[in-house]
C-alpha cells in the first residue's frame, strides 16, 4: 500500500495587541427570575395543602389562583433582589490589562512555486 504524505501544517503568524478592559460583576437576572418562579409555585402548594378544603372550590383551583399570585410576587421580589445586588456589587470596578492575539496563516507567494512554460520552439512546425 502507498502512503499517503501528512499534509503540512500552513506556517501561522501571530499579531498580539494590548488592551485594557474594565470588570465587574453582576448577578444573572434571568436565574434570580426562573428561582422566583419556582419559589412562588412551591409556596402556593404549600398554602394549598396547608388548609382545609373549601366546598366552593376545588385544590386545584385553589393552587391555580394560588400559583398566580404567588409567582409574580416571586419574581418581583428575587428580581428586586438580584438588582440591589447589582447595584451593590456592581460599584467595584476593575482595570485590567488584556492581550489579544490574532493568528493568521501566512500566505506564500504563488510567483515561485508555478511552473514556467517553456521559452523555446524547438519541435514545433513554423512555416
Amino acid at each position: 500500500m502507498t502512503e499517503s504524505p501528512e499534509p503540512q501544517s500552513d506556517p501561522l503568524q501571530e499579531e498580539r495587541t494590548r488592551t485594557t478592559v474594565r470588570v465587574r460583576r453582576s448577578p444573572k437576572y434571568f436565574t434570580f427570575i426562573v428561582i422566583g418562579g419556582v419559589v412562588g409555585i412551591v409556596t402556593a402548594m404549600i398554602l394549598t395543602f396547608s388548609f382545609p378544603k373549601n366546598e366552593d372550590f376545588s385544590q386545584g383551583q385553589i393552587f391555580g389562583f394560588l400559583a398566580l399570585v404567588c409567582v409574580v410576587v416571586g419574581i418581583a421580589i428575587f428580581g428586586s433582589l438580584a438588582i440591589l445586588l447589582d447595584r451593590l456589587v456592581g460599584r467595584k470596578e476593575h482595570v485590567i490589562d488584556a492581550d489579544k492575539l490574532y493568528v493568521h496563516p501566512v500566505e506564500e507567494p504563488q510567483d515561485l512555486h508555478e511552473p514556467v512554460a517553456p521559452t523555446t520552439t524547438e519541435g514545433t512546425d513554423q512555416k
